[in-house]
């Protein structure tokens, strides 16, 4: 319905919501893997609810008055929020795991400078360590501790580019405790050396 990569949607902030992570990043790669066919239905205060969201969005794109592209772009991020939190509050017994994992992303997401242990994100998810590796591969096709260093990479990138705090600090403060592991880490994500990334890229 939306191509993300030419809409500027604050994916920082939506990765924090569980049924984001489910519906818009677990749930593609489960079906594309699988034979998961789960559908999130709504009430009907909630579908008259989304119904007039998706009215507001089309009138504005269809009008192009001055400014409809910032009020669309409003309305489709409450679109997106709404049916998010709509599928946490909706969970079935066939939803609740894969929720679950998300509520882990959402706090990996948020939370990425913890010390996190896989027992620590089993606990969190409510399942044993068995269970909770099984479905977060199947749903993302990495572990919770290969998931989590990817983020922190991702991070550490944004602040090498934005800050000229050390890259010592940098690592440190994404969650690295050793700085030869976060460079290592950082080359095979990125292809080049910590140093080198900030020296192309820093603004």
């Amino acid at each position: 319905m939306f191509d993300p990569d030419r809409l500027l949607l604050p994916e920082d902030q939506l990765r924090k919501i569980p049924g984001y992570n489910v519906i818009f990043r677990l749930e593609p790669t489960l079906r594309s893997r699988t034979s998961y066919k789960h559908r999130l239905h709504l009430n009907a205060k909630r579908l008259a609810q989304i119904e007039n969201l998706v009215r507001k969005l089309q009138d504005e794109l269809n009008s192009r008055e001055s400014g409809y592209e910032a009020a669309a772009l409003t309305l489709l991020l409450e679109i997106i929020v709404f049916v998010s939190r709509s599928y946490t509050s909706g969970a079935t017994k066939d939803t609740v795991a894969l929720i679950r994992v998300g509520k882990v992303i959402s706090r990996l997401e948020s939370s990425y400078a913890d010390p996190w242990t896989l027992g620590k994100l089993a606990k969190l998810a409510a399942m044993s360590t068995n269970n909770l590796l099984r479905l977060f591969k199947a749903a993302t096709g990495s572990s919770p501790i290969d998931y989590l260093i990817k983020i922190r990479l991702r991070n550490a990138a944004e602040n090498l580019r934005t800050r000229r705090d050390s890259i010592a600090d940098i690592a440190f403060s994404c969650g690295f405790r050793d700085s030869n592991y976060f460079s290592k880490k950082f080359r095979d994500m990125y292809g080049i050396t910590p140093r080198r990334y900030r020296d192309k890229f820093a603004h």
